[in-house]
């Protein structure tokens, strides 16, 4: 493997790793009321994308951290969204 790529493995395994947190806390506190909707929603269609270009270049340190990354974002959006829903939680 070459220098350039492991690099790539780890610039994304700590950008991906760094969200990890948020989806946790916004979990386990049913609140994530401090997140802009906006933003999750712009941060997850840019990732989209770079996983998309990631695909495209069949770079795998960026599919893999991309598509990663999506999930989580995907599933902070889900958790605002059910819990803003429900009327269960302080998630507006």
């Amino acid at each position: 493997m070459e220098g350039v790529t492991i690099l790539g493995y780890i610039a994304g395994t700590c950008t991906t790793i760094a969200f990890l947190p948020q989806v946790f806390k916004a979990y386990r506190t049913k609140s994530c009321h401090d997140l802009s909707a906006g933003m999750l929603v712009v941060f997850a269609t840019g990732i989209f994308f770079w996983f998309i270009y990631g695909l495209l270049i069949d770079e795998m340190p960026i599919i893999i951290a991309n598509g990663l990354t999506l999930v989580f974002a995907l599933a902070i959006i889900a958790l605002k969204w059910m819990y803003r829903r429900s009327g269960d939680s302080p998630c507006h």
